[in-house]
């Protein structure tokens, strides 16, 4: 499944109010009916396997082809996410771009897939506040991206860019906070967009974090 269709996915997802659905390789759009507005309301705990697979209209070998679970269908989105961070970790390292400019990008390319809908926040919080599982997948691909995070600060520290006296992990934790916050608060008052919010927080973040001396 490709990002953009994974993408598709969650946007539907977020139609439905939390009616998880999944599409094979031959994406398809379709209309959603009251009942199975309804039926999403129920929640993320109550939504099975078989839910998802007859609103999407494939078969369960379908369905598991992609995701073990219906819990991972959020780590195929976080998977995307932390594909981002670790482009820009490639690029620094090889010089390609500074630190500071590797850090620019994540406004613009972390907002481009939850950007889409608030909706799409707003069904990933109520999932991870009623599914164990959830959680667990969530926390493990965040804290990847905030080990990748760490390593590009890191790099930054090396080379002067970034300040030396906070431990990287300290500062990564600290910058991952920033966008989830970012993230929490824009799904629920909806207004603007995300790609904004978020570069308003990183022109804030960045004294924080770098050198003295750097501007």
């Amino acid at each position: 499944m490709s990002p953009d269709t994974l993408i598709d996915f969650f946007d539907d997802l977020a139609k439905a109010h939390g009616l998880f659905l999944v599409y094979d390789d031959g994406f398809r759009t379709r209309s959603y009916s009251y009942e199975e507005v309804g039926r999403a309301a129920r929640g993320f705990a109550a939504v099975t396997v078989e839910d998802i697979t007859e609103a999407a209209d494939v078969g369960k070998g379908t369905f598991f082809n992609y995701f073990p679970s219906k819990e991972h269908v959020f780590g195929a989105f976080g998977d995307i996410q932390i594909g981002k961070i670790e482009g820009a970790v490639t690029a620094a390292r090889a010089g390609s771009v500074s630190v500071r400019e590797a850090l620019a990008t994540f406004p613009q390319l972390l907002a481009e897939e939850p950007g889409r809908s608030p909706k799409i926040m707003q069904s990933m919080i109520v999932a991870l506040q009623t599914s164990q599982p959830v959680r667990e997948i969530f926390l493990g691909k965040a804290q990847r991206g905030r080990r990748m995070l760490a390593e590009l600060l890191a790099l930054g520290q090396r080379q002067g860019e970034i300040r030396r006296d906070v431990a990287p992990p300290v500062l990564a934790r600290a910058v991952q906070q920033a966008y989830f916050g970012v993230m929490l608060l824009w799904s629920l008052d909806e207004a603007g967009k995300l790609v904004q919010r978020f570069e308003e927080a990183a022109q804030l973040l960045w004294p924080g974090l770098r050198a003295a001396g750097k501007r």
